[in-house]
């Protein structure tokens, strides 16, 4: 079996405590997928993200989450989309990122 490929293109926009970014992207044997989204910066450590992702033409669905920065420290954690094989599903992810 040959392993999966993708083609992916973005793009992000800087200003002040906002992050705003898309990018589109396509497994080689799917369909393009665009996504949109966005980053507000609290005081240094505190991070809002947002976004919204399309499929074939049609918006599918919102991703948020929330990050939180102390010292060499990042916790993040994000809702997005599971998938739709069974119904309309969501995922909590948690991270955690050591910074050196």
């Amino acid at each position: 079996d040959d392993l999966p490929r993708t083609i992916r293109l973005g793009l992000s926009y800087n200003r002040d405590s906002w992050v705003i970014t898309s990018d589109i992207n396509k497994l080689l044997d799917d369909q393009w997928r665009i996504h949109i989204g966005g980053e507000h910066k609290f005081k240094d450590n505190i991070f809002i993200r947002f976004g919204y992702y399309e499929k074939a033409g049609n918006w599918k669905g919102e991703t948020y989450g929330i990050g939180i920065k102390l010292k060499n420290y990042q916790f993040d954690w994000a809702n997005v989309p599971a998938g739709e094989m069974i119904g309309y599903t969501r995922d909590n992810k948690i991270s955690i990122i050591i910074h050196f």
